[in-house]
């Protein structure tokens, strides 16, 4: 670990050591596997927040892409019951409405002169404001541990969030984000590249389909539709909604019959705009 990303570690209330070691071998090789296969697809961030959940006790997932001062986006929204919409909602109220407010702002600036930071928030640390109210209070969050890491041109923006009826993060968990750093950026780098660059992926494939047809899909249909699109089987589909299997083929079958097709092949026909008679 270099001695400048353990230095900045400091910044936050609990300090690290510069010799700190840490590992993350209490994650199963199957979810960190589940993970790197999700990479530049819609399921890599249900997949990251199950890594999240196991190294961190995190029950929410916001990663958020920043350019300059005012430059803002989401890069993905999660929590551990699947509501991708309610915190997708959450964090782009953020990049809109309150990242003015951001306590942290002044260490997002630090990103230019610093190659990475990390930090324990706790939400009774933050005064009160109208960002502690709808990021932290309404959504019975009780804080976060957050990665900034400095990209070129932009800053990577890593948060995990824990519930109020769970533990604050303490120095263990900044020191765990630590030894963990390197391997969350390289997976946040390489889905973002894959995003950047694929033309051919389910994201853009379902954009393809009638808006008409897609607002009828549920989320969880509309997700196991992206992961056939994206070449997954309903094994490995289902690991990635962490429902079972044959829940997964019903969620198959509903979008199916919403959609008017019968198999798979009508699903990227009907995503490429090729008619099957």
């Amino acid at each position: 670990m270099p001695k400048s990303a353990c230095r900045d570690a400091r910044l936050g209330h609990h300090p690290v050591p510069i010799d700190c070691c840490v590992g993350v071998a209490d994650a199963s090789d199957e979810t960190l596997a589940n993970a790197v296969a999700a990479i530049g697809t819609r399921a890599f961030g249900s997949a990251l927040m199950v890594l999240g959940r196991q190294w961190f006790g995190a029950v929410q997932l916001v990663a958020f892409q920043i350019r300059g001062a005012t430059g803002c986006s989401t890069i993905l929204a999660e929590n551990e019951a699947g509501d991708r919409k309610a915190v997708r909602a959450l964090a782009d109220s953020y990049c809109n409405e309150f990242r003015d407010d951001d306590p942290n702002k002044i260490l997002l600036a630090r990103t230019a002169s610093v190659s990475m930071i990390c930090r324990v928030v706790r939400a009774d640390h933050i005064g009160a404001s109208a960002y502690r109210e709808n990021l932290f209070d309404k959504p019975r969050l009780a804080g976060k541990i957050m990665l900034l890491a400095r990209r070129r041109q932009m800053t990577l923006y890593l948060n995990f969030y824990r519930g109020t009826r769970q533990a604050h993060f303490d120095a263990r968990d900044l020191h765990r984000l630590h030894g963990a750093s390197s391997m969350l950026l390289a997976l946040l780098d390489r889905h973002l590249a894959l995003k950047a660059n694929a033309e051919f992926n389910s994201d853009n494939l379902m954009r393809r389909i009638a808006t008409d047809r897609c607002a009828a899909l549920s989320e969880r249909e509309h997700h196991i539709c992206a992961l056939i699109l994206d070449g997954f089987s309903m094994r490995v589909a289902s690991a990635h909604l962490d429902v079972s299997e044959n829940s997964a083929v019903s969620y198959r079958r509903r979008a199916f019959l919403k959609l008017g097709i019968e198999t798979q092949k009508d699903l990227f026909a009907l995503a490429m705009g090729v008619r099957r008679d």
